[in-house]
């Protein structure tokens, strides 16, 4: 009796191993820092290091960046690279691609889809990149991130520069590291009254905004997640952005491109840098990763949520319909709680099949704390 036990209890352990979910979107194949504090001199001296023969392996790495080369030609460049373990940074060129572009089609952010979206095309998806490929833009590059984003395998991850190489390295080894989770939790402080309409500036009547946030709620409940859409008071927006072991925060505001306005029970709340920089002072430089469904929301918010802590914050810089915001949303709620698909991994899958436009994944970390925390 005791050894069928034994035997039943080692199945369920069994069973329970195979049904355990798990990340796919794992940002890896480099030594992140090392390679960006060296990023000139091997991007620059690529030919030599192509000299060398690459293996058999697919490329494990792809490097976007962006040159003028004057008279008005730009380049997109792509470097891919194999993971090499014997040699330095880890890393063995398999070879650079480039792309000439009129350096006005480059700059044109309004247009970067029909302007730079068959070129990115073409490099992000290059046979020879592995399905679980890291995707990487160099900071300052003029590349369309959420252009790669969307046509990225569901197991290929796109990260942004927006930070100095040990920042950077820091916070790619906690998306790394990070265990699957379904923690997600949305906050939509939409106008819910004419007065908020009016205060806030913002386009649209009073039955479409309601309709907007009962269409997310009935998204949510259709899906057996009611729960994770969080109620509209700022406390409790406060604490779920203090809980670094969290999931997946995502807010739905008006944005003026400066702060961002809620309409909580208690009326308008104005939440901008100052207060974003309070809340890194509080939770030591550790934020959860961040989605901003707002307006114009990378340029200043986006970048002083990174500042704050957050590994990873999804913004765009162009206005924001309520049709857009939906439908991300839903297809978020889907991946997570329909599919089963880590949270993070849902963001990405949510913007590769349904936008939003110029929507990119950036990563940094707080530079004055970086030094205090564990990672």
């Amino acid at each position: 009796m005791t050894r069928r036990i034994l035997v039943i209890a080692l199945c369920l352990l069994c069973l329970a191993a195979a049904q355990k979910k798990s990340v796919r979107r794992i940002p890896g194949g480099i030594e992140f820092q090392k390679f960006l504090e060296n990023k000139e001199k091997v991007c620059n001296e690529c030919e030599a290091l192509l000299s060398t023969p690459p293996g058999s392996g697919g490329a494990k790495v792809a490097v976007f960046r962006t040159t003028l080369m004057g008279e008005g030609i730009a380049w997109i460049s792509a470097f891919y690279f194999e993971s090499s373990p014997g040699r330095p940074m880890g890393i063995g060129a398999k070879t650079v691609r480039n792309v000439e572009i009129p350096e006005k089609n480059l700059s044109d952010a309004t247009n970067s889809k029909v302007l730079t979206g068959k070129q990115l095309t073409k490099l992000g998806s290059d046979s020879m990149l592995q399905k679980d490929a890291t995707l990487m833009v160099l900071k300052g590059s003029q590349v369309d991130a959420s252009l790669l984003v969307n046509n990225a395998t569901e197991n290929q991850i796109v990260i942004v520069q927006e930070s100095d190489p040990s920042r950077f390295g820091a916070n790619i080894s906690r998306l790394a590291s990070r265990d699957h989770s379904t923690d997600l939790a949305v906050f939509d402080y939409s106008p819910m009254s004419d007065r908020a309409i009016t205060e806030m500036g913002v386009n649209g009547t009073l039955s479409e905004w309601r309709g907007f946030s009962d269409g997310i709620a009935r998204d949510f409940r259709v899906v057996g997640a009611a729960n994770a859409i969080k109620s509209r008071d700022i406390q409790t927006l406060l604490r779920r952005l203090k809980d670094s072991q969290g999931g997946v925060v995502i807010i739905y505001a008006h944005s003026d491109g400066n702060s961002l306005y809620l309409d909580t029970d208690a009326g308008i709340v104005k939440f901008g840098v100052e207060d974003i920089k309070k809340l890194s002072v509080e939770t030591g430089g550790k934020l959860p990763p961040i989605v901003l469904l707002n307006c114009n929301a990378a340029p200043l918010l986006g970048s002083a949520f990174l500042n704050a802590g957050s590994p990873l914050v999804m913004a765009t810089d162009m206005p924001l319909g309520l049709g857009e915001a939906r439908t991300f949303l839903k297809r978020v709620a889907q991946e997570v709680f329909v599919r089963g698909s880590d949270v993070v991994d849902a963001t990405y899958d949510a913007q590769s099949k349904s936008g939003p436009f110029r929507m990119k994944p950036m990563v940094e970390l707080a530079p004055v704390l970086i030094s205090q925390q564990q990672i």
